[in-house]
C-alpha cells in the first residue's frame, strides 16, 4: 500500500486573526511605553518647574536686596556712612578688598556681600565692589551674581562591586 501524503493546510482566516493578535499586542506594548514615558516627563517638568519657581524667588530678594543697598548709596555723601548703614542689615557683610584674593576685587575699596537661600542645596551668593567716584559720592558695582552649591559634595558613597574593598 501507498503511504498516502496529507497535506495540511492553514485556513487563511487564522492567519488574519495571528496578524490581528499581534497587531494588538504591538499596541498595547507602545501605549504602554508611551504612558511610562509621558509620567516620567511630567515628574521632570514639575521638578523643573519647583527648582525654577525657588531660583526666581530668590533672586527676587536678592534684588529687592540690593535695591535697599542702592538707596542707601544714593542718599549717602560718604562711603563710610553708606557702609556703616548697610552693615547694621543683616545678613550683610562687608569686609576689605585688600584681603580679597581675586586682583580684580582689589580695585575697590570694600566688598559687600550677602547670600539668599534657594533650596536646601544652592544658594544665589551676590557680591559688590563699593568704591568712591571722582566726585567722592559712593558708588558701588556688582562683581558677582551667581548660583553655587550650598554645602562641599563629598565622594563617599561606593557601589558594591565584586572583590572590592
Amino acid at each position: 500500500m501507498k503511504e498516502q501524503e496529507r497535506n495540511i493546510h492553514f485556513s487563511p482566516v487564522g492567519y488574519s486573526f495571528l496578524l490581528s493578535v499581534f497587531m494588538i499586542l504591538l499596541l498595547v506594548v507602545f501605549s504602554v511605553l508611551s504612558l511610562s514615558t509621558s509620567l516620567r516627563d511630567q515628574e521632570y517638568s514639575k521638578r523643573n518647574a519647583a527648582k525654577s519657581t525657588a531660583f526666581y524667588e530668590a533672586n527676587t530678594k536678592a534684588s529687592r536686596i540690593l535695591k535697599e543697598i542702592d538707596e542707601i548709596f544714593v542718599k549717602s555723601v560718604n562711603l563710610k556712612g553708606a557702609l556703616t548703614q548697610i552693615e547694621s542689615q543683616d545678613g550683610i557683610s562687608i569686609s576689605d578688598s585688600k584681603d580679597s584674593e581675586n586682583t580684580r576685587d582689589r580695585r575697590y575699596q570694600n566688598l559687600i556681600s550677602y547670600t539668599v537661600v534657594i533650596n536646601s542645596n544652592q544658594n544665589l551668593s551676590v557680591l559688590l565692589g563699593a568704591r568712591t567716584n571722582a566726585d567722592h559720592k559712593p558708588v558701588y558695582h556688582i562683581l558677582k551674581w551667581k548660583e553655587e552649591p550650598a554645602g562641599s559634595w563629598e565622594n563617599n558613597n561606593k557601589l558594591p562591586l565584586l572583590r572590592s574593598e
